[in-house]
């Protein structure tokens, strides 16, 4: 299995030993890499419902949420019934990009502003010349340039 560290505040020496986390759920094994149709950042209430969607109309769906304890809980409640084959999560936008099929494709439905720039800076950094980032946020159309 596979153990990533997940910590927001190290410490000078390091992360306590219990930021160590299993991430079998979000391990990038030969038989994932490349299989995503499509990828979804952010996986909050309307992330969720397209990842659904997505499932239901038969695609392979990576996904990628900050917060990866929420990732965790919905591949592994989806798998059940889509298919570990479907579902595939990530515990980093590296990763994330392992798992989709060239050109990639990703969906960002996270908060608009500074948060889906994040994202964007992100992608951009695991992401090649060709691949797709689409923002899906709403802004209030004053903050648009």
């Amino acid at each position: 299995s596979l153990f990533a560290l997940h910590c927001f505040f190290p410490t000078v020496a390091g992360c306590p030993e219990s930021s160590f986390v299993e991430m079998s759920w979000a391990e990038v094994t030969p038989e994932k890499a490349g299989k995503a149709d499509v990828g979804v950042v952010g996986i909050g209430v309307m992330g969720s419902n397209l990842v659904l969607n997505l499932l239901g109309k038969s695609f392979t769906v990576a996904i990628y949420n900050r917060e990866l304890d929420i990732a965790e809980n919905f591949v592994v409640e989806h798998s059940k019934t889509f298919g570990a084959d479907k579902l595939l999560g990530s515990a980093s936008y590296e990763d994330f990009a392992k798992l989709l099929k060239k050109p990639r494709k990703a969906l960002i439905l996270v908060t608009a502003g500074r948060p889906t720039d994040m994202v964007i800076e992100s992608l951009m950094g695991a992401f090649e010349k060709g691949d797709i980032i689409v923002d899906t946020g709403n802004a209030h159309f004053k903050d648009q340039s």
